[in-house]
């Protein structure tokens, strides 16, 4: 059941050729692109355009790149994804949450017609299961992203009015379904504590729900581009709107580190911001607070803008 509340104050699907998957890479245009495995080993090649990206929110353990047809690129390798299964609506939207092991890496796949596909990662992980789903469902809008609680014991979805609809030991905390809005919603990034949410809309507007703090927003600004998506800092202090064009705009504990513009060589899709971590041993633990974000174009080029 759908439910609605309103709190004053994952991911647009923009096609354009494809490309590669490349993580970490300065804004520099002539370093945009795919250089060799052993200098950039997240690269990959997509034979599709990405839709949707995400990364965990309080790591950046494993970044997750997907396609309208549930293709999932991550890490070098092809994930399991759809596996070319026939789907009603196009995806839309991934989820991930911070590996509990190198073994274990969930990650969860939204559908425009609120159909939710879960991949546990390992059957030893109790997580990261299937909690339900708006599938078969009358819709006002289109469901348009998904975010999941650090447990991977639930998750959200949001529409494009700003409908809310939490499974699992997800909470609802509240959503701006059945109100006006100026643009419509187009992103949703929970804590990394799973005690809140924000969701972002096209025009930049910020709607804070739970115990996400309101940073501040685009709306009401001149803007190049809409917006098309929203990620959280390592510590829920802040967060990140990425542009189309690559415009990229820090909230709260969220560093100014540049921008995009100028630099993408298609429409971005999504925004990722990683954190430092120690990955030798278990569990994985932040060297620092600092966070970097990413954005992510429909060709499949991730670009890191220099500080």
């Amino acid at each position: 059941m759908r439910r609605n509340a309103v709190v004053m104050v994952m991911t647009i699907a923009v096609f354009a050729p494809v490309g590669v998957i490349v993580s970490a890479v300065p804004a520099a245009a002539d370093e945009i692109g795919c250089a060799t495995p052993q200098q950039y080993p997240n690269c990959m090649a997509a034979n599709q355009p990405i839709v949707a990206v995400a990364s965990s929110p309080s790591s950046g353990f494993l970044q997750y790149a997907v396609t309208a047809t549930g293709a999932v690129y991550s890490d070098n390798q092809v994930w399991a994804g759809m596996n070319g299964r026939p789907l009603s609506a196009p995806i839309v939207g991934v989820a991930t949450v911070t590996p509990p092991s190198s073994e274990a890496h969930p990650y969860w796949l939204a559908a425009a017609d609120g159909g939710v596909f879960a991949f546990p990662g390992s059957i030893s992980f109790p997580g990261g299961g299937f909690f339900g789903s708006m599938g078969g469902k009358r819709l006002n809008a289109a469901i348009v992203g998904i975010a999941a609680t650090p447990d991977a014991g639930g998750y959200w979805l949001v529409a494009a009015d700003g409908g809310v609809f939490s499974f699992g030991d997800a909470p609802f905390f509240g959503s701006m379904g059945g109100t006006n809005l100026n643009s419509p919603i187009v992103g949703i990034a929970a804590r990394p504590d799973g005690k809140g949410y924000w969701l972002v809309a096209a025009d930049g507007g910020v709607f804070s729900f739970g115990d996400a703090p309101f940073f501040g927003s685009m709306g009401g600004m001149h803007m190049n581009a809409p917006v098309v998506g929203i990620a959280t800092t390592g510590d829920g202090g802040g967060y990140v709107l990425a542009g189309a064009d690559g415009g990229i705009f820090y909230f709260g504990d969220a560093s100014f580190a540049g921008s995009a513009q100028g630099v993408v060589n298609a429409p971005v899709i999504g925004v990722t911001v990683t954190t430092s971590f120690d990955y030798v041993c278990c569990p994985l633990v932040p060297l620092s607070s600092g966070s970097t974000a990413s954005v992510t174009t429909s060709s499949g080029v991730s670009v890191t803008p220099n500080s």
